[in-house]
């Protein structure tokens, strides 16, 4: 979904946003997605929530400025968690989990 939330901002394709921010939504609420159960962790990955939200809606008021600025602000939001991830997984054992 992530690459075609790409395709979907360049293109101004509101709907296909709107859609792609939601399965991410979505999928971020999967407990398969789930690195770690940490206070740090689940703040992050709230924040991810909540900007992809926010990109939904630009998208459903056709504000392209506002998509792009939410579209900026998910994808801090994904390399925040990620880099977190990373660094957590040199400090500690995360049984299970294949990589990040």
């Amino acid at each position: 979904w992530a690459g075609a939330l790409l395709e979907a901002v360049a293109m101004r394709d509101y709907e296909r946003v709107a859609s792609n921010a939601e399965s991410l939504r979505t999928l971020s609420l999967d407990s398969g997605f789930l690195a770690q159960d940490t206070l740090s962790y689940r703040t992050l990955a709230e924040e991810f929530r909540q900007e992809v939200t926010v990109l939904a809606e630009a998208a459903r008021r056709h504000d392209q400025g506002d998509v792009e600025t939410s579209y900026h602000r998910v994808t801090s939001a994904c390399f925040r968690c990620h880099e977190y991830v990373g660094s957590e997984r040199y400090r500690s054992s995360m049984p299970g989990r294949a990589g990040m």
